[in-house]
């Protein structure tokens, strides 16, 4: 965890050296490094694709969406799977790992998690996949090479990319986690609120978190709808 957290803590120094270099022309590579690792990465691929199933799956597919997680840099995609159908089994209890009620503010928006007991139970489709127990075990070593390797290549490659993607990622994820379970439009019968600011300007999606807690298996707002696991 410790060791995680600690990149996150580095991304934003590139990522403030990246405003310090290119001044106004760093925020068009921001935002585009932003779109791809929240909207692509994060809702796609680790929401919808890896915590929800609603994509068709697929060896090859198992190894890129296992490794794109690993360049997100907040955990493997079976430990952010996992944390995630818990906050749904158990959305604002004392149960839920993510709950902002039962854990200061900063914790849960910093992602320093807990996790049940009974938590493998959440994951064990994702189990019995080498993509995603390899990059799980490995993590950490795989997050450090694949910088390392970005950054033989071209350093830029993780200043105007890779880095402020991660932070983006990072501070989305947190106000999804934190503000929009209690700040917003509530529905009745679910968990989380409707924060239209946090969705689609941090997130740059239309779907609301608490639509989503009322349907998780929504498909309206998904960008690869073809693709849909039926």
């Amino acid at each position: 965890m410790l060791l995680n957290k600690s990149f996150i803590v580095l991304h934003h120094l590139i990522f403030f050296y990246g405003c310090y270099l290119l001044g106004w022309w760093y925020l068009p590579m921001a935002y585009f490094a932003g779109f791809v690792f929240v909207r692509i990465i994060t809702e796609e691929i680790l929401h919808k694709g890896v915590s929800h199933s609603m994509y068709k799956r697929h060896k090859i597919l198992d190894w890129v969406w296992a490794w794109s997680a690993v360049l997100l840099g907040q955990g493997s995609a079976m430990g952010w799977a996992n944390i995630h159908r818990q906050h749904h089994a158990y959305s604002d209890t004392e149960r839920d790992p993510q709950s902002v009620f039962h854990q200061s503010f900063w914790k849960v928006y910093a992602g320093v998690f807990y996790t049940n007991k009974q938590n493998p139970l959440m994951i064990k489709d994702l189990v019995r996949v080498k993509a995603y127990m390899f990059t799980h075990k490995y993590y950490n070593l795989l997050h450090i090479t694949t910088c390392a390797i970005l950054a033989f290549i071209n350093p830029l490659i993780l200043v105007i990319f890779v880095s402020p993607g991660i932070v983006w990622g990072f501070h989305a994820l947190g106000l999804i986690n934190t503000v929009s379970h209690m700040y917003g439009e509530k529905l009745e019968g679910t968990k989380g609120r409707n924060l239209w600011w946090v969705s689609r300007l941090a997130c740059f999606t239309g779907e609301q978190h608490a639509n989503h807690h009322k349907s998780p298996s929504s498909e309206t707002h998904m960008l690869f709808r073809k693709y849909i696991n039926e």
